[in-house]
């Protein structure tokens, strides 16, 4: 074989030799650096799939403890309302019986000093029992919504 490629050698000129040795030295520098070149360019993916696997577990992990924080806010919050609406059945139950001292106080009998009129003037009951009777409808539907308030946490 070399035999036959020595004879077509010779029918060569030394510019297409010239030119033909420049194609082979090309030819072994590509495919020995190309090699080298790619495997130096292409991507590891492995890498690149352990930090999507951890930025993904972060991301998770936040989510987690935002959630959590989102639900202790509500959960304080429910609690700061639930406690002022007791306060202010408290404040009810003070104004009632302010009112019931008050309303025993009025069914007194009040003897007018004037001698303009005959006999005493007795001042009865205003609309005290109907204050109260609205006082305890705003008292039940408040702890109605506690009640509620509560059972949702």
């Amino acid at each position: 074989m070399f035999k036959y490629l020595s004879e077509i050698l010779k029918q060569f000129s030394p510019t297409q030799r010239i030119l033909a040795l420049l194609i082979l030295v090309l030819t072994i520098t590509i495919l020995t650096l190309g090699n080298t070149y790619l495997n130096n360019v292409s991507v590891d993916t492995e890498y690149y799939k352990e930090q999507i696997k951890i930025l993904n577990k972060k991301i998770v992990d936040s989510e987690t403890r935002h959630s959590d924080e989102l639900i202790e806010s509500h959960r304080t919050c429910t609690q700061e309302m639930i406690q002022r609406e007791l306060d202010i059945v408290d404040e009810i139950e003070r104004l009632k019986i302010a009112l019931s001292n008050g309303q025993r106080q009025q069914n007194r009998m009040i003897v007018s000093s004037d001698s303009i009129l005959p006999s005493p003037i007795i001042i009865g009951p205003t609309n005290m029992e109907l204050m109260l009777n609205g006082l305890d409808n705003l008292k039940g539907k408040i702890l109605t919504n506690v009640n509620e308030m509560s059972d949702d946490q």
